[in-house]
This record gives structure tokens, sequence and C-alpha cells, in this order.
């Protein structure tokens, strides 16, 4: 977990839960923002790494830096363990998108399927 102050300064504040929702009634959702599932979001959102150069969020605006409702982040990686009665280890992931923004289908980028068992990573959101 990461909080970043006004300014781009940030501090790490260790490893955490990122306390996301997964809704199983028609597709997976995994979803930092769904609250009606129990998620905390907007906490807890993936954050990439500062600027290389200067060591802070140089390009942070307000609703990243300083920002109550925002902090702490995810920093730059996740990692889930998704358990369902409906998933058997043979099951496989033929689709997924993932969505950048403040809103359900506000930016999607379509990903690659995987293997259930298999690890799938992703960086955190785009480097400032």
């Amino acid at each position: 977990m990461r909080t970043v102050k006004k300014a781009g300064v940030f501090s790490d504040l260790g490893p955490g839960v990122t306390g996301w929702a997964l809704e199983t009634s028609s597709n997976f959702l995994l979803c930092a923002l769904c609250n009606d599932l129990g998620a905390i979001g907007p906490k807890r959102l993936l954050l990439g790494e500062p600027n290389s150069g200067t060591g802070v969020y140089t390009a942070a605006n307000a609703s990243i830096a300083g920002d109550k409702p925002h902090n702490p982040f995810t920093n730059d990686t996740a990692m889930f363990y998704i358990t369902s009665p409906d998933v058997v280890a043979a099951d496989k992931v033929v689709s997924s998108t993932f969505f950048f923004g403040m809103a359900n289908g506000a930016s999607g980028v379509a990903g690659a399927g995987v293997g259930v068992s298999a690890t799938c990573a992703t960086g955190g959101g785009p480097r400032q």
C-alpha cells in the first residue's frame, strides 16, 4: 500500500489487502469501486511507480496527491486468489477486460485469456 501526499511525495505502508469485491451472478467482475458488493473503493486502486527521474508522482493531480478518499493505493501490483464453487481447476479464462478510470467501462482494455491456475500479472496504472 502507498499513500501519495501533496506535491506527489509518497509513503509506503507495506502489504495489505485490496478490499476489492467479486461479483459472480453472471460473469466474474473483480471490482474496486463496487461498494454495493462490499468493495472499499475508491481506496486501493492500482497505482504505478513514480517518475523515475524525480522519485515523486510529478503528474499527480488532486485526485491522487493528498486526496483522502483515494488514499492509500495498491502499489504497482496486486495478486488475487479467486475461489468460487462455480470454478474448477480445468476452467479457462477466455477473455478479460481491464478498466482504468473512476467508472466501470470507462476505458476498457482487452486482456488475453489465461488458465485459471496460471498467474496473470499486470502492472499498475500509467507511470507518472
